[in-house]
């Protein structure tokens, strides 16, 4: 009769009594806002950091990534058109648009016949300035992102010019002449804009998920209450945040109007939204809704 050794049965015990080892979760996420929401627990899971938009239409229709982060509007009409399974968890980042002018703005309507730079025209930042501006006579230059609307303003070629943070800031820190700020969330008659979100992909594991997601919550939270420590935190993260400096981000972070929150606490703002953006144009979302189906849920 063959005898085990001790040791061998002692390591075999002791193995099989192990607790498995966490899933380790794959995230993409563009560069800028998006990638600054989670700059601080992107270490928590392997993340992969976009710079421009082209990858996430071909993340989603792969299907290889657990979580991405992207444009909402983005991951609805993939979803709608069967050609994304990814659903959407939580909204995190809401109406970072803002008109910044030379000229003060109290209301929408101070934009009458006026001359504005704007970018994204066909996504929601444009069509949510064409819905606030449709009544007030005002043409509208549009360049493809918002990163080339920053030197003609600061050229002094237009006035008015629809920004968003952190690419607002920055430009504001290089314009000495007084400059006035105006939110688009502010429009009375546009809905709650939901502007980029966290999306899981059906198979994921669901405890990785909701711990991470957890962390997720957390640390926008931290944010939104330590807007200069956050800035200290992560401005050596990437080399966009080291451009913009610790004083760019901080004021920044305001305007970003980060808030986590999950999509089926949300589903009634996200589908007037989605209503607004049809009524515009129905290939944004590729339908006239989104099935229920499209709203995730956070589940161990």
């Amino acid at each position: 009769m063959n005898k085990l050794c001790p040791f061998f049965l002692l390591g075999a015990l002791l193995t099989g009594c192990s607790t498995p080892p966490k899933a380790s979760l794959t995230l993409l996420v563009p560069s800028g806002a998006p990638f600054l929401s989670v700059a601080k627990v992107k270490d928590e899971v392997q993340s992969e950091v976009t710079i421009g938009p082209d990858l996430l239409p071909v993340a989603f229709t792969k299907g290889e990534k657990d979580l991405i982060i992207a444009p909402v509007t983005l991951g609805a009409k993939l979803y709608n058109a069967m050609k994304s399974n990814y659903t959407l968890d939580a909204v995190l980042g809401w109406g970072n648009l803002h008109i910044v002018s030379r000229s003060p703005i109290s209301d929408i309507s101070d934009l009458q016949n006026k001359n504005i730079l704007a970018f994204a025209e066909h996504s929601t930042p444009g069509i949510m300035l064409r819905l606030a501006t449709k009544d007030l006579n005002v043409s509208i230059t549009y360049f493809k992102s918002v990163s080339d609307v920053g030197g003609p303003f600061l050229n002094g070629q237009y006035d008015y010019v629809l920004l968003s943070e952190p690419i607002l800031s920055k430009i504001l820190s290089n314009i000495k002449e007084e400059t006035y700020t105006y939110s688009l969330q502010n429009v009375t008659v546009l809905p709650r804009i939901a502007q980029f979100g966290i999306f899981s992909n059906v198979d994921v594991d669901h405890q990785a998920k909701h711990d991470f997601y957890t962390k997720l919550e957390n640390n926008i939270k931290y944010i939104n209450e330590l807007p200069e420590t956050y800035a200290k935190d992560v401005v050596s993260l990437d080399p966009q945040f080291s451009e913009l400096g610790v004083d760019v981000i901080k004021k920044a972070i305001p305007n970003l109007n980060f808030e986590y929150k999950r999509a089926s606490d949300v589903k009634d703002d996200l589908n007037v939204f989605f209503n607004y953006l049809v009524n515009e144009d129905i290939n944004i979302i590729g339908a006239n809704n989104v099935d229920d189906n499209f709203y995730g849920k956070d589940e161990k």
